[in-house]
Parts: structure tokens; C-alpha cells; sequence
């Protein structure tokens, strides 16, 4: 069994260590841009679920109509008892 250390020399040709350094680079741009990407759509998710808590925090349209519903009963009702 051959022994690995300090002084092992490993024989490649040229045109294989380029292929590995350009699969490399390619690997790491992918990732880097899968990346953005990811941080985009998170950024995204974050932004509709402030909307969307806010939007849940608003009082509802039939809510208000009928406060205002009522409030308009009761100037109707004090008009009448006068």
C-alpha cells in the first residue's frame, strides 16, 4: 500500500485541472446565486407577512359599518324620544 505524505507529488494533466478549477468557480457562482436568490424570496416573505399582520389588525369594513349603524340608531332614537 503506498504511503501518503508531506512528499507525495500527484501527476495531472493540464486540461484536467482546468476543468476541476472551472467546475469549482461554476459551483461556487451557482451557490452564490442560489443564495440571493433564497435571501430574496425570504425578504419577500417577510414584507407579505408584515402586510398581511396589518391588514389583520385593521377593523374590517362590516365592523365599522355597523358601529356607525348604530350609532346612527341611537341619533334616530334620541330624535324620536324627544
Amino acid at each position: 500500500m503506498a504511503k501518503i505524505d508531506e512528499t507525495t507529488e500527484i501527476k495531472t494533466s493540464l486540461k484536467t485541472a482546468v476543468a476541476i478549477i472551472f467546475f469549482v468557480v461554476s459551483a461556487s457562482a451557482y451557490i452564490i446565486h442560489m443564495e440571493d436568490k433564497v435571501n430574496d424570496l425570504e425578504m419577500k416573505i417577510t414584507v407579505i407577512v408584515q402586510r398581511f399582520e396589518q391588514y389583520k389588525n385593521q377593523p374590517s369594513r362590516s365592523h365599522t359599518d355597523i358601529e356607525k349603524i348604530k350609532t346612527d340608531i341611537e341619533w334616530l332614537k334620541s330624535i324620536i324620544n324627544k
